[in-house]
């Protein structure tokens, strides 16, 4: 579909948005665990690339970053702090530069 890479750059758009302006860390991964799930379920309706290929790379990144988020979530939800310094948010900064790597790439 001929409007998908905009869909694309509104979905990277959000996550942008979602670590910039939300400041606590559990509502920042609640924030990019449903925009995933949205972008995720809009994938799997449009099926916007014609080769079966694309699609199921791009079906399998979608999904890999959503279980990521989840885990981050587990993780969080144990208390867990692996990491000496952390971004104003209070995320980790591995996880922020994992998850930067990750969208942007």
């Amino acid at each position: 579909r001929w409007f998908w890479e905009a869909v694309v750059m509104l979905r990277k758009m959000a996550m942008v948005l979602i670590v910039v302006f939300i400041t606590d860390q559990k509502l920042q991964m609640y924030g990019a665990m449903w925009m995933l799930t949205i972008a995720l379920a809009a994938h799997w309706l449009c099926q916007p690339y014609d080769w079966a290929s694309i699609h199921n790379l791009e079906q399998l990144s979608l999904s890999v970053l959503a279980v990521t988020v989840n885990l981050l979530l587990l993780f969080e939800y144990h208390g867990s702090t692996s990491s000496t310094s952390s971004t104003k948010s209070g995320m980790p900064d591995w996880v922020f530069w994992t998850l930067c790597v990750v969208v942007f790439a």
